[in-house]
């Protein structure tokens, strides 16, 4: 049985162990530093093969005039806390040596008793220069990927010849202010647009200057709308314009802005159309006044596009404010 008055501590390896052992053998820089003016007294073995001085120049030189300017204040008030705490203080800094080394460290710090009056300041130093290297490298990397995810989004949400919202995206939006008005009685409207006679510009100028009308129609479009609107091209020679929180009759002056716009802007080869200038057909519909679902509200807005076509073009038509108009099974042009 052992004695009852032995010291527990005294079976403990790490209490038989000499410091002088652990300091030579770390792999990591050790410095014994003056706590009066932070000048070296001692360097480990490691210091040498980590921070490329030699610890003939290591010793007596002041660790603060390793580091930034910018951080040297806020370094020396972490050593002085380390000094007065009991356990370590653990923090991180950039260190440009004698060697004209810059590394960046993990400093470990903090005192270290030599005898009863008599002590240092213990600096244990980590070189995690490449684990930061690595950390902005992934940085960057994600940035690139949020980049690139911004762009993919855009890619699938944007039409890609007007910069306009796509199909796809207008109906997602359609479908939306659908549930908005089921759940909140918002009404909406919206404008169905067709550029007249596109067929024959397209076969009088080629389809490059067709391309180049779309995008022009496009960009009134965009100068046209209101930032709560949503204008989108639909397909072919075919937009669109979702108005929210907006009735038939708004929505009317709108589309009206638009198609006067297009027909007094001069567009390249206008004078080559049958009405003299370009110019586009448009239908106008809105919830609840023309019905509830997208199906609905598309269908009339269509349909009022297509009288205008079928009366004289280059006009904004409401849905039902005309006379029935039974489609041919292809509209013209």
């Amino acid at each position: 049985m052992s004695d009852s008055n032995e010291n527990p501590s005294s079976t403990v390896p790490s209490t038989k162990a000499a410091y002088s052992d652990l300091f030579e053998r770390m792999l990591d820089p050790i410095l014994l530093v003056s706590a009066n003016d932070y000048k070296i007294v001692e360097s480990n073995p490691a210091c040498e093969r980590v921070l490329g001085v030699e610890p003939d120049l290591l010793k007596g030189a002041c660790v603060l005039d390793w580091v930034d300017q910018s951080t040297r204040e806020e370094f020396e008030k972490a050593l002085r806390v380390s000094m007065r705490r009991h356990h370590p203080r653990v923090f991180e800094s950039v260190w440009t040596l004698p060697s004209q080394k810059t590394l960046a460290m993990e400093v470990l710090a903090g005192g270290l008793k030599l005898g009863e009056d008599e002590q240092v300041l213990q600096i244990i130093a980590r070189d995690i220069t490449f684990k930061k290297d690595a950390e902005k490298r992934l940085n960057e990397l994600v940035e690139q990927l949020k980049l690139a995810n911004t762009r993919l989004e855009e890619l699938s949400t944007t039409d890609e010849m007007t910069g306009l919202n796509n199909y796809r995206y207008f109906r997602k939006h359609l479908e939306n202010e659908v549930l908005r008005f089921g759940r909140y009685r918002i009404p909406f409207s919206l404008i169905f647009i067709d550029v007249d006679h596109f067929k024959k510009y397209n076969d009088r100028n080629g389809h490059p200057a067709g391309d180049q009308l779309l995008r022009e129609v496009a960009k009134i479009m965009r100068s046209s709308v209101r930032n709560t609107d949503f204008p989108a091209r639909y397909g072919g020679e075919e937009f669109a314009v979702l108005c929210p929180n907006t009735c038939p009759q708004d929505a009317y002056v709108l589309a009206e802005r638009i198609r006067s716009t297009i027909a007094g802007a001069g567009l390249p080869h206008g004078e080559g159309q049958p009405l003299g200038h370009m110019s586009v057909s448009i239908g106008v519909s809105g919830c609840p006044d023309h019905g509830n679902t997208a199906e609905n509200i598309l269908e009339l807005a269509d349909q009022a596009l297509y009288y205008a076509k079928s009366t004289t073009r280059d006009r904004v038509t409401i849905a039902l404010s005309h006379p029935p108009v039974v489609k041919a099974e292809k509209k013209s042009a």
